[in-house]
């Protein structure tokens, strides 16, 4: 068996190691150069089904690596007001393979979290790569043999027994696989920035843990924070840059209340928006926004797709944010690529040990991705919808607990 993959970025990594260990073939063909990256400021939290994927798909070289790499932080997400008195601290659990899991979370950059995917698959130097750079899909056709013909816009041709689009949120394989589905405009915008740990270090301890931390307010848009690692300089625009601790920071805002000419703001004018609408925060707040790294403050319009469709399963399949776009929020659409991977990786291995036929597994791979599907694109909207109504805690079963409204002065 022959598996092509489109797209180098977390699901398709993760699903090439997967693959790779239980001896199928495997060619991932990436449209950037090699080892660009985006959003370099981000960190991202690894939920239990994101940690169950790397362990079950990763070498154990790899694996160990990202233990390194990684901070647990637990699996709090803390609710704050405007005042910073602590809300709420909820913690999930998951029913991961019939056992209800404690959330955990694995804080890492995304840096980080690409070198880790990339050991072993991409070598420079190396002829025999797996993965291809700066090769741009173009067109798929399913021939009358079952295999698949793979275009790429330099003229270049491969042909496999299975395709697989882990090319994003403007997945060229989803536009030809699905055309119509797109993603659509929640009407909310984040103000995203950055701030060394030392300008914020007067928040309270306790936003500093790794945790992911939302300041909720009843008149503005909420923020949302927490301690990240990132690359230093992010003008450099490659996994080999040094990284170092900084508060991540994101302020909502619905999208009728920018100015008409926001898209083209400067980085100084999207930060003195994002200090005029939170002039009502805690005074710790205003000032780590305020002492924002100006090349780190950018605008990011959320969007997102519906709950993903039915289709007629073929040898062509889809996984992470190519299927159901989710808005940048909490990790929730990496999480998804890793959970995505693991279980497509599961079904091809049953084709692979000589059980069922090849549609028949992907069939099933995507019966059971949209069981979940869904319910990430919901956890996602959050933050839009929260900024479109008025706040309430979050409806769970597993509130772990709700403090008194103390205060930090």
């Amino acid at each position: 068996m022959k598996v092509i993959i489109i797209g180098a970025g977390v699901g398709g990594s993760c699903l090439a190691h997967g693959l790779l260990r239980s001896g199928i073939e495997v060619k991932v063909f990436e449209r950037n150069a090699r080892d660009l990256l985006e959003l370099p400021g981000y960190g991202i939290h690894i939920n239990p089904f994101g940690q169950q994927a790397l362990y079950e798909c990763l070498p154990k070289a790899n694996w160990r690596t990202f233990l390194q790499k990684s901070v647990r932080v637990g699996g709090q997400n803390r609710f704050f007001d405007e005042k910073l008195r602590i809300l709420a601290d909820v913690r999930g659990s998951h029913l991961i393979d019939g056992k209800l899991i404690d959330e955990s979370l694995m804080s890492i950059s995304r840096v980080e979290l690409h070198r880790i995917l990339l050991q072993g698959l991409s070598h420079v130097g190396v002829p025999a790569d797996i993965v291809s750079w700066g090769k741009v899909f173009d067109r798929y056709e399913v021939r009358a043999d079952g295999k698949v013909g793979v275009s790429f816009q330099d003229g270049t041709q491969e042909t496999t027994d299975v395709l697989v689009g882990a090319d994003g949120s403007d997945s060229l394989v989803r536009k030809q696989l699905l055309p119509g589905v797109e993603k659509v405009s929640t009407k909310v915008s984040l103000i995203v920035g950055r701030t060394h740990l030392g300008w914020a270090d007067s928040l309270p301890g306790i936003m500093l843990d790794g945790s992911p931390n939302t300041v909720v307010s009843r008149a503005t848009g909420s923020m949302f924070l927490a301690l990240s690692r990132a690359p230093v300089d992010i003008k450099v625009p490659s996994i080999e840059v040094e990284v170092a601790p900084f508060v991540v920071w994101a302020y909502t805002v619905a999208d009728g209340t920018l100015p008409p000419d926001v898209e083209v703001y400067s980085s100084r004018q999207l930060l003195d928006l994002a200090l005029e609408r939170s002039q009502h925060l805690h005074g710790r707040l205003w000032v780590t926004m305020s002492n924002s790294e100006l090349e780190s403050v950018f605008l990011v319009p959320l969007k997102a797709m519906p709950e993903p469709p039915l289709w007629d399963s073929s040898v062509v399949t889809l996984i992470g944010n190519a299927v159901r776009n989710t808005t940048p929020v909490f990790g929730i659409g990496a999480n998804a690529a890793l959970r995505d991977a693991q279980l497509l990786c599961r079904s091809l291995l049953t084709v692979a040990k000589g059980r069922g036929n090849l549609t028949q597994a992907i069939s099933k791979y995507e019966r059971e991705m949209r069981l979940y599907a869904s319910e990430d694109v919901m956890q996602s909207l959050l933050i839009p919808k929260k900024r479109r109504q008025p706040f309430s805690l979050p409806a769970t079963p597993f509130l772990h607990s709700v403090h008194d409204r103390r205060g930090i002065s």
